[in-house]
């Protein structure tokens, strides 16, 4: 964090972290229940600036004793994180999780609906009506201003906040409303390495642009063939005549892109997020090469069409995006320790 410089800047001016009074918190109530008034919240977030400012005169590594006294801020939050901590990347978005917390300055929610369960709510009814959805370029700042309410309009995530949009189409031709449309905000990419027919990972190796793709076309859960369809328990329904077949897969579109992109690459099989103990006990460590260039263009998965704005034409959204990237750091597991490498200024 503290050799990336736009993130570094954060850290150099505490007034972007304005707040530990929880205000719009309706995305952060699970963390809150553990944290009355919020001083837990407040002492791990001191001590990460601590080191950060320690870190400049630290050499390449900090004292064993600074890292375990971050670690032990993170255990008051997360008491499950020990020596034999499952994933430094996971750390490090907790991390980014609770910044987020700290500096949101979203205002208090009131009862009553919010704006994204009211667009969940109007996508839902035009497909009953059988209306097509609203163009593309129309729900993105509806979208992203419904993210920011809940908690999460902070310096984090205008950092590193990636909008997503996923569609998938109904498989009846004919039908009146074939599109459907999900939205997510988050503050990492989670990758994961090509599987085969089985599901099992293929050992090969693969660039990000490679995993990229992967990521951007997704079969939903337990589909491999089509004697699928005649469980009649695999895929979506279709909002609009659920006596249609199942849809089988989605694909998404980059609509906005961070300053900051953070991505985390799937190192055990199951899903991301529950790699539990130590790596090198484990007889499913995904050990594929890793091929990283010095660069990364976004371009081809922010201009991608979706099935929608192959209906209404192109929404021009890629237009306005940033798309190129420098790499700026990697955290690399070698053994039992997680290595960090970062640039240094030019």
């Amino acid at each position: 964090m503290a050799r990336v410089p736009c993130l570094r800047g954060m850290f150099d001016d505490p007034a972007s972290l304005p707040t530990i009074g929880f205000t719009g918190r309706a995305a952060n109530t699970w963390d809150l229940e553990r944290d009355d008034g919020g001083l837990k919240h407040s002492a791990l977030v001191s001590t990460l600036f601590s080191l950060v400012l320690e870190s400049d005169g630290a050499g390449d590594r900090l004292p064993w004793a600074s890292t375990n006294s971050l670690l032990e801020g993170v255990r008051q939050l997360r008491p499950q994180y020990g020596n034999r901590e499952n994933d430094a990347g996971d750390v490090f978005l907790f991390l980014l999780g609770v910044l987020n917390i700290t500096g949101d300055k979203s205002k208090p929610l009131v009862l009553g609906e919010t704006t994204l369960a009211r667009l969940a709510a109007d996508q839902e009814n035009r497909i009953k009506q059988g209306l097509l959805l609203k163009p593309l370029e129309e729900e993105v700042e509806e979208q992203l201003c419904g993210f920011l309410e809940t908690g999460n309009d902070s310096t984090i995530t205008d950092l590193f906040g990636i909008q997503v949009v996923r569609e998938s189409v109904c498989r009846v031709d004919d039908c009146i409303s074939p599109f459907s449309r999900s939205w997510e905000v988050s503050l990492c990419l989670l990758l994961s390495w090509p599987r085969d027919e089985n599901r099992k990972i293929i050992k090969q190796v693969c660039g990000v642009p490679e995993l990229l793709r992967q990521w951007q076309t997704e079969l939903f859960a337990g589909l491999g063939s089509n004697d699928d369809d005649a469980l009649g328990l695999q895929g979506r329904e279709c909002g609009a005549d659920l006596d249609h077949p199942r849809r089988r897969l989605a694909e998404r579109k980059i609509t906005r892109t961070p300053k900051v992109l953070a991505m985390r690459v799937e190192r055990a099989m199951g899903e991301i997020g529950e790699i539990k103990g130590d790596l090198l006990d484990r007889e499913d460590v995904i050990k594929n090469p890793l091929h990283l260039e010095e660069y990364l263009d976004l371009h081809q998965f922010c201009a991608f069409q979706l099935p929608s704005e192959q209906a209404y034409g192109d929404s021009g959204i890629h237009r306005k995006l940033l798309t190129m990237y420098r790499i700026a750091a990697v955290i690399q597991w070698q053994g039992r320790h997680y290595k960090t490498f970062a640039r240094v200024p030019d």
